[in-house]
């Protein structure tokens, strides 16, 4: 019994002696394990500070790159703006996107009195966006506000748009006026999708001139649909007639309202194709209107459409347009009957670019019975219902314009211009009967930024009357657009 007492006295002996070894063997590992762990994490955490510091230069350096990509882009939009612009070849910009064909249908919006065109082309389809759902039509809302503080010596009222050929018409027009205005900001709708014969569009697009008085009034410019194929292309609706070049109009602050030019905006139908080399036809049924100096008897009729053909020649650094017009006059007097004459135009047109900078553009119009169809004449001066014979009498008109564009720097161009329409009274009317119409101007555009355009601009139109009595008017104007 002893010995095992001894024995059992010696194991828990050494089990006192080792159980405290054997704990403090496992604290000095356990603490190694936590030591070693406290590292690894310092050492991840300092990893993961080099990793964050990498990162933000990544950063910075993608946002510096991002800055430079906007500022190359910005100087190659001012660059293409100020070249196009200057250059007076709104077409050309869009000749690598559309044939010939196209007649101006493609532009990104009407480019007649807009400052700031060029710098809207630098896209397939600038500013669109894709309307949800299965859609493929893409949609546009655009437009731009001009505001101009206008000078005149002598015109009332005028408006905006400066017509000699009005002057004296609804005022005296002797004492001048000061107005600032706002009318000629727009608003455009563009809606474009593709089709498997083509690609569609309609437009739609609206300034605030609707009396050309100063008042803010909504009226439609141009409202019309088209559809572009592999052969030509087809317009319909309200546009441009194709009577006029609208690839010939010099640049004015206001809008381009030169006495000797074809400028009308109506419905039509229109087919543009191009055949042989750089060749476009144009053929159009366009809407017709009897606008003719007549008595309060005389009615006028419409029964035919206005017939145009137009046939366009259009090399790189310049073109050439043929334009002609055939319409039917008619009227319908109470009492003595009816009576018609057939109407007609040819108007010529182009330009040549002078240089790498220059441009110039050149148009002459003759005609009998031109009436509304040319810039610088009374509307219903192109012909007169003569009461003691019961008939319509034509009379001659003719026109003829000049302009030269000089760009001085990228952002700095100026445009020249000179312009007369006249309309031959005939022997039976009065001798104060409306005859001619002069313009001149010449302005400074300054392209700040591609949609900020800065612009003065001194204008001068006189008309005459048969007698030799006239009103004339000198107009200065500052304007701005944006957009």
């Amino acid at each position: 019994m002893s010995s095992r007492k001894e024995i059992k006295s010696c194991l828990l002996a050494c089990l006192a002696l080792i159980l405290p070894a054997a704990a403090t063997a496992g604290e000095n590992v356990a603490r190694q394990d936590i030591d070693a762990i406290l590292q690894e994490l310092a050492n991840e955490k300092l990893r993961l500070a080099e990793q964050s510091s990498e990162l933000q230069r990544k950063l910075e350096e993608m946002d510096a790159q991002q800055r430079r990509l906007e500022d190359l882009e910005r100087q190659l939009r001012e660059t293409v703006a100020a070249e196009a612009a200057t250059a007076g070849a709104p077409e050309a910009v869009e000749a690598a996107k559309a044939p010939p064909s196209s007649a101006g249908v493609l532009l990104a919006r009407d480019d007649v009195g807009d400052l700031n065109a060029p710098a809207v082309r630098s896209g397939d389809f600038p500013g669109s966006f894709r309307i949800p759902g299965d859609s493929t039509v893409s949609l546009a809302i655009g437009g731009f506000v001009k505001a101009v503080a206008i000078a005149d010596s002598d015109a009332e009222a005028m408006g905006a748009d400066f017509l000699p050929a009005n002057l004296g018409v609804g005022r005296p027009d002797e004492r001048g006026a000061f107005s600032i205005d706002s009318t000629l900001s727009r608003l455009n709708f563009d809606a474009r999708s593709p089709v498997p014969t083509g690609s569609l569009r309609a437009y739609l697009e609206y300034d605030l001139n609707s009396d050309n008085n100063g008042s803010l009034g909504f009226k439609m410019r141009l409202a019309y649909g088209s559809w572009q194929n592999s052969y030509g292309t087809l317009v319909a609706g309200h546009t441009w007639s194709t009577m006029m070049d609208t690839g010939n109009l010099p640049e004015s602050l206001t809008e381009p309202t030169v006495s000797g030019v074809i400028f009308q905006r109506q419905a039509l139908l229109r087919w543009s194709q191009p055949f042989a080399r750089k060749f476009t036809y144009h053929l159009a049924l366009e809407d017709p209107r009897t606008d003719i100096a007549s008595s309060a008897l005389a009615d006028g009729i419409a029964r035919w459409p206005d017939a145009v053909l137009g046939l366009e020649y259009r090399p790189e650094k310049w073109h050439l347009r043929l334009n002609g017009l055939v319409r039917r006059l008619e009227i319908d007097v109470d009492g003595i009957g009816s009576d018609s004459q057939t109407a007609w135009g040819l108007a010529l047109s182009g330009h040549v670019n002078v240089g790498d900078a220059d441009r110039l553009e050149f148009g002459t119009v003759y005609g009998k019975g031109l009436g509304r169809y040319l810039l610088g004449l009374q509307s219903n001066t192109g012909s007169a219902f003569d009461p003691v014979t019961g008939s319509i009498d034509l009379r001659d008109n003719s026109g003829a314009m000049l302009s030269y564009r000089h760009r001085w720097t990228n952002a700095l161009r100026s445009t020249a211009i000179l312009g007369v329409a006249r309309t031959d009274p005939l022997g039976w009317q009065p001798a104060d009967e409306f005859e001619s119409s002069r313009y001149a101007s010449i302005n400074l555009m300054w392209t700040i930024q591609p949609y900020l355009t800065l612009g003065i601009e001194y204008a001068y139109g006189r008309n005459e009357r048969a007698d030799g009595t006239g009103l004339s008017n000198n107009r200065v104007a500052l304007g701005i657009q944006i957009y």
